[in-house]
C-alpha cells in the first residue's frame, strides 16, 4: 500500500477475513501486519474452518450487518 495515509481516508470498512485451516493464513498474516503497520483501519478475523462453505458463510455473516451501519472510525 504505497500511500496509506489516503487509503486511511477513503476507508470507511476494510473486513479481513481469513481461515488458519488453510494455507493462504501466512500471506494473510502479512497483509494484516502490514496494513497495522502503516495505521490503516481493519477488522481482523480468523476461525477455524478450512476455506469451504462454511468458512465463507461465517465470514459474509460478520461482515454482512457492518455494511449497514453508519462508518465508524476504527
Amino acid at each position: 500500500m504505497p500511500d496509506s495515509e489516503n487509503a486511511t481516508k477513503q476507508l470507511e470498512l476494510l473486513h479481513l477475513s481469513c481461515s488458519s485451516q488453510g494455507g493462504f493464513i501466512r500471506v494473510s498474516q502479512n497483509v494484516q501486519a502490514h496494513l497495522k503497520e502503516r495505521n490503516v483501519p481493519q477488522m481482523w478475523r480468523v476461525d477455524g474452518h478450512g476455506n469451504d462453505f462454511n468458512h465463507w458463510k461465517k465470514g459474509l455473516q460478520h461482515f454482512a450487518p457492518l455494511i449497514f451501519k453508519p462508518a465508524v472510525k476504527l
